[in-house]
């Protein structure tokens, strides 16, 4: 599924209350194209063409991935959070 996320040109996720993180772990029959070489390394997820990113009253929401992800957005026009109260930013 995570193919998929990198074509995305709009994100929203408004009012759900049970969503913690958008991209999670993989099932083992999962076919995507990113790999995680060994523990404790970064995959690195590019969203190329995402250019409006909204999260919106989410209350159990943490983070878009709670893996050792590196993620970049280099398109991103727009970043809307409000209301996410324990959502975490991870900085390099």
């Amino acid at each position: 599924m995570i193919n998929s996320l990198v074509a995305l040109q709009t994100l929203g996720v408004f009012k759900c209350e049970a969503i913690e993180e958008i991209i999670g772990r993989q099932e083992e029959d999962d076919s995507s194209k990113i790999e995680i070489v060994e523990e404790g390394m970064t995959s690195r997820i590019v969203f190329l063409k995402l250019r409006d990113l909204t999260l919106s009253y989410l209350d159990r929401f943490r983070a878009l991935s709670s893996l050792n992800h590196e993620l970049a957005f280099p398109s991103l026009v727009l970043l809307q959070i409000e209301k996410c109260p324990v959502m975490t930013f991870k900085t390099t």
